[in-house]
Formats: C-alpha cells, structure tokens, sequence
C-alpha cells in the first residue's frame, strides 16, 4: 500500500468561492485522477486548509457548514478540513511602541497563544493519527504475516531436505565405490601406456639415426658432384695454366724487392698477393654476384629437396610404428576397462580419447636450411701501388669476384640436417611422449580429484542429515517462538499508539 498525501492550501477561500473556484476545483479533480493512476483509489490522504478571510469575520456561514460547503465541493471527507488563521499564525507583533519592555517569556507565550489560536494543531494531529492508524498496523500486518508464511516454507523445506537426504546417501555411497574401481582399472592401463611409450621411443630413436646418416652422405656427396662440375665448367685449364705462371714470376719479383724495402712490409704485400691468386680447389669463382647467389641457391634447394624426402620417409616410418604400438595397446584393454574409461568421460564432461594415450601420427616439422648473402664472399682486385710504379710489371686487369667456398655450404648443410634430426627426435622421443603422458595423467587426476569432492560431498551429505535429525524439532520451535515475540511487539506498538497524547507533541 502507497502512502500518499496531498495538502490543498487556499489562502483566501472567500477570493476562491467569488473568483477562481472553477479553477481550484479543476486542480482538485487533476489531483484525484493522479491518485487513481497510482492505484490510491481512498481519498483519506487529501487534506484542505482554509484560510480565514476578513470578509468572513462579519458574514460569511460558520466554521461547521463551511466545512461540509468544501468537503462538497472539493469531493473529500469533512474532518480532512481545517480552517486557519493565518493571519495569526504568521504571529506578526505590533509592539513598536513596547519594544522596550518586550522580553523574549512575552514573545514565547504571544507566540503560542496564536499558534494555539490558528488551528494547525488539529491538522498535524488527524495526520500523525491517520499515519499510525494505517501505515504502523498494516507493516505489522504484513511482517507477521511473512513470518508465518516463512514457519511453513521452512518446515517443508526440512522434510524436503530429510526424504531427499535418504535417496542421495545411498546413490553416493554407490558411486564412490564404482570410482574406486575405476581408479584401480586405470592404474592397470597406465602401466600399459607407459609400455607402448617406450617401445615407440627405443624404435624410432634407432631407425632415426640411421635414416639421417644415409640422408647426410647423400648430401655430402651431391655438394661435392655440384663442385667438381662447376669447377670444370667455369675454369679454363689453358687460361689457368698461364696465370699461374705469371703468378710464380711475379711472386719472385715482389719477394726480392719485399726483402729489400723490409722484411715486415715486404711480406704483407706477398702474403696478399698469394691470398688474391691461389684459390681453394672447392672454392667456385664467379665474375658476377648474380652468378654467385643463383649457384648459392640452387645448392640450398637440392639439400631441402633432399630433407623433404628423408622427412617424408620418417614420416611414413613414424606413424607405421606409432599405428603397431596403438593396436598393440588397444588389444591389451578388455571391454570393461574401456566403459570404465567412457563412464570417466561421462562423469567429468571430458573430450578424453583412448587414442590420445597412444597415438596413431605425429606431425612432423620440417626446419628448411637457409643460406645467407654472408656465405658468398667477394673479393676485390689487388695492386701492390707503390712497387707497381717503380717496378712496371704488367698485371692483368681484374674485377672484383665472387667465391663460394664448399666447405661453407657443406657445414650449414650439415647443421641444418643435424638441427632436423634433432628436432624430430624432439618432437617424437620428448614432445609426444610428455603430451601423452600429460593426457592419461590429467585424466587420472581428474578422476581421483571427483572421488575426493564426492567423498567429501557425502560426507557432509550424512552429517547435514543427522544434524536435521536431531534439530529439527528445536528449529520449529525457534521458529514459533519468533512468531509469538512478533505478536507481542504488535501489541505493544498499538498499546503505545492509543496512550500517546499526540496533541502535546506541537
């Protein structure tokens, strides 16, 4: 229930009655409309005060039928109207020839003689009645009412709980002796597992190594074929033969005048000299870079050629053993061990596969070798400047050259091959072993983790019933009992209510 109130002041009603009644009293039926919108549909809310005019104090119709007059008019009950002085209310003291001898006792006592006067005491005390009378029993009402609708539902609530206590005691005492078998089983078929891993592991570990060392000897050996034709390709044997003839003189010569100018000096520049001229037989000379890098990549794509078909053989190798060594373990697991496994997926909810214990393939990585713009070196022609020009010997003019050198190509083909060996005995022998063994593990755990809550869960489950057992009757009676103290404080409110004398509170 809404507690709404709603005051109607007029100041002067003679003004109001002679001049704007219609408009007040459209003001009146707007205002009992918005109490219907708010489902107030009792009008004991809506007070009028009536201000006395001075008209009113020689002609007017008394106090009692002006009273019915507005309740009439405005639609309201009759006690809900009070007539006011406002005049007097407003207290306005003529003392200015007293100003004196007024005291502060003279102004109090003044005051309250026209308070008393104005009538505004009978209106504050119809509505702190009418508030008690309505909203203080009713909220009393209401709260003793919840209180017993509260006893009921509680004692329901317990008979509820005691037959249910009944029928999940015995269905969880069931169930935790089905887990504890399940645990058992799953002891028995992780030993299993643990034999399947390590057959797998020893197998491939073996034929690994010997599938990459057959891989490696090929690619050594078609790295050194790739050389030699090159070599005989690019070199010319006449053009080398004259060369080097003219190294050997020149070598001469710049060795007699190095000693001469100085042992130190002279030596660098021979020592450069011979570094420029004398190439390594597996080192490749080339007149541009873009000869160079093309031969530099044609030799990277044979040995990835080469790692692909190892990978490829590994990987059929791979899944052949992996596919043994599940059919294997699968055949060693009895009908009742696999609904042991599948009620342990239904009881957790879990996406677990039997053949993620062992699996049937593994996916393998293949690291492709790259060689960088560091392994082809370029050389620049060298002149010894200073001997040149006091010594005129004709060398042939030379560019700069680009060298690709075996030996370094050879040596990143090799780790390259060794880090895929490496990486695939990673993801087999490690990788696949610890995911495995992370999966049947996380599924025992799992299981003996719901063993414990539901062990713990019926424990509580048994003494939550005994506890209501016993309590029970101690739980209604504490229960009427609060029933009773709010009744009794009922009492005492409506007691204080009536021995109040609510007209000395202004």
């Amino acid at each position: 229930m809404r507690l709404l109130f709603a005051i109607i002041y007029n100041y002067d009603f003679f003004i109001a009655v002679t001049r704007s009644c219609d408009s007040f009293w459209r003001n009146c039926a707007q205002l009992r409309r918005n109490f219907s919108q708010l489902r107030v549909t009792q009008t004991w809310g809506i007070y009028v005060l009536i201000s006395k005019a001075d008209q009113r104090q020689r002609k007017d119709m008394p106090t009692d039928e002006l009273r019915q007059y507005v309740a009439n008019l405005y639609q309201v009950k009759m006690d809900h109207v009070f007539e006011l002085n406002i005049l007097e209310i407003c207290c306005p003291l003529d003392w200015s020839d007293q100003l004196e001898e007024c005291k502060l006792e003279d102004v109090e006592k003044y005051a309250k003689h026209l308070y008393n006067k104005s009538g505004l005491d009978k209106v504050l005390d119809k509505i702190l009645k009418t508030v008690l009378g309505e909203v203080i029993s009713r909220c009393f009402k209401s709260a003793i009412t919840t209180c017993q609708r509260l006893n009921t539902s509680l004692t329901n609530d317990v008979d509820i709980r005691l037959n249910g206590l009944k029928q999940v005691t015995e269905k969880l005492r069931k169930e935790i002796e089905d887990l504890d078998q399940d645990l058992e089983a799953l002891d028995h078929i992780k030993t299993i597992q643990l034999e399947a891993l390590k057959k797998i592991s020893n197998t491939l570990e073996n034929n690994l190594k010997s599938a990459f060392e057959n891989t490696l000897n090929i690619c050594n050996a078609q790295v050194t074929e790739i050389f030699s034709k090159n070599n005989k390709k690019w070199h010319d044997q006449d053009e080398e033969q004259q060369r080097n003839k003219q190294i050997e003189n020149t070598e001469v010569i710049q060795t007699h005048i190095g000693v001469a100018a100085g042992a130190t000096f002279g030596f660098t520049i021979v020592r450069n000299l011979i570094k420029y001229f004398r190439r390594d037989e597996n080192e490749i000379e080339f007149s541009s870079e873009v000869d160079a890098t093309a031969f530099r990549n044609n030799i990277t794509k044979l040995v990835n050629d080469l790692s692909k078909q190892a990978y490829s053989t590994v990987e059929k190798e791979v899944n052949r053993i992996c596919w043994e060594a599940c059919r294997s373990f699968e055949s060693q697991i009895s009908e009742q061990m696999r609904n042991i496994l599948q009620c342990a997926r239904d009881r957790l909810q879990s996406t677990f596969n039997l053949q993620q214990i062992v699996p049937i393939k593994i996916d393998l990585k293949l690291n492709e070798i790259h060689l960088n713009d560091n392994d082809v070196e370029r050389m620049e022609p060298y002149y010894p400047t200073i001997f040149h020009r006091l010594i005129p010997i004709t060398l042939t003019e030379r560019k700069s050259t680009w060298i690709v050198s075996r030996s370094t190509i050879q040596e990143k083909c090799i780790e390259g091959l060794q880090a895929n060996l490496k990486q695939i005995q990673t993801d087999i022998v490690e990788n696949a072993n610890r995911e495995m063994k992370k999966s049947f593990q996380t599924l025992f755990n799992d299981l003996q983790s719901y063993l414990l809550k539901y062990q713990k869960y019926a424990e509580l489950c048994l003494n939550d019933k005994k506890l209501t057992e016993e309590n029970q009757k101690e739980f209604i009676s504490a229960l009427e009992a609060l029933k009773g103290r709010l009744l009794k404080e009922e009492i005492e409110v409506n007691n204080f209510n009536q021995s109040i004398d609510w007209a000395k509170l202004n």
